[in-house]
């Protein structure tokens, strides 16, 4: 309900916002460049110069969250600047006279999974006076699903086919069945996207060459049931174009 809540005002703001192109300088969105620009050169004291002592921060992203006033934006803005964040901003529309902006948002950092990114976001800052009010970021929806797909089949899955682990890092293990001795197969990373499911085999995989792709229309048969159908592959020990498995999760991530 929250995130509900969260993006009806920003539909509101695209659909009735003043369009950029109309307008001309807006001197608040100086404001929001500056705090971006020293925020991605890692100066996060000169970066929350421009924040007001009670000000907000919400993000609804990969994860839901919310800085209050100054000190916990300070610490999330450390927490962005440890992973190597850079943002690139775009001025979209504005409201109240200039003093709400609507902006189109990239982001890139350690934390993007490497299919995501750079994450895209309507981000909504509030300036008044010179200094940022409340900012407010919304992941694009389809990022938003995609990343929660990709969280959906974390964990590990076996079948008479495979067992898969698939870890939070986007990496992947695969141990072939069956098998007199446990041996590592496979390995690499993976990413999920329009209901497809890619591996990509690494050095250390024993079945595949490094750099191998495989790809499979995925489908959750239940929360904790999923099938692969083959759409083509590299290494043919893992699977193969029209090969189909059922995987149970046995554990989570």
């Amino acid at each position: 309900m929250s995130r509900m809540v969260a993006i009806a005002p920003l539909t509101l703001l695209l659909l009735f916002g003043t369009p950029v192109c109309a307008q001309g300088t807006v001197p608040q969105f100086a404001v929001v460049e500056s705090f971006a620009e020293a925020l991605s050169a890692g100066r996060v004291t000169a970066a929350l110069a421009y924040f007001e002592r009670d000000a907000v921060w919400s993000e609804y992203d990969l994860m839901p969250r919310a800085a209050n006033g100054l000190a916990e934006a300070m610490q999330r803005a450390h927490d962005l600047v440890d992973a190597n964040v850079r943002l690139e901003i775009e001025l979209v529309a504005t409201h109240a006279g200039g003093m709400v902006l609507v902006t189109h948002e990239r982001m890139w950092g350690d934390f993007v999974p490497g299919e995501l990114a750079p994450l895209r976001s309507v981000t909504v800052y509030v300036v008044e006076h010179g200094v940022i009010k409340s900012l407010s970021r919304v992941l694009e929806p389809d990022q938003r699903d995609a990343w929660i797909v990709r969280q959906m089949v974390l964990g590990a899955w076996p079948s008479g086919w495979h067992d898969f682990r698939f870890r939070i890092d986007g990496r992947f293990v695969a141990t072939p069945r069956p098998s007199l001795v446990r041996r590592l197969g496979d390995s690499g990373s993976f990413a999920v996207a329009s209901g497809v499911l890619t591996f990509v085999s690494d050095e250390a995989s024993q079945d595949c060459d490094a750099g191998d792709v495989g790809a499979y229309e995925l489908r959750f048969l239940a929360e904790d049931r999923f099938q692969l159908r083959g759409i083509h592959e590299a290494c043919l020990k893992r699977g193969g174009p029209g090969k189909v498995g059922v995987f149970n999760r046995t554990e989570a991530e």
